[in-house]
């Protein structure tokens, strides 16, 4: 969290063994409604120089988009 109270991701610490720094964090968007619980956000963050993810936040929980074995 941010001197302005929003949340900034900083770190993501895969499964407990491995931890990736970000970076950058870029443009954050909001989905859903509050009212129905159905929020979604995303953040577009850096975790290596020119490589960006877009880490998701739902009821909680953090998560990253799985990527097949051709890194799509």
């Amino acid at each position: 969290m941010d001197s302005t109270g929003a949340v900034r991701p900083t770190e993501i610490d895969w499964d407990g063994t491995r931890r990736f720094p970000v970076l950058s964090c870029g443009a954050q968007q909001e989905w859903g409604r509050w009212e129905s619980g159905s929020v979604v956000k995303g953040w577009r963050v850096e975790v290596a120089p020119n490589v960006w993810r877009t880490l998701w936040w739902e009821r909680g929980r953090f998560f990253v988009e799985r990527r097949d074995a051709n890194g799509e």
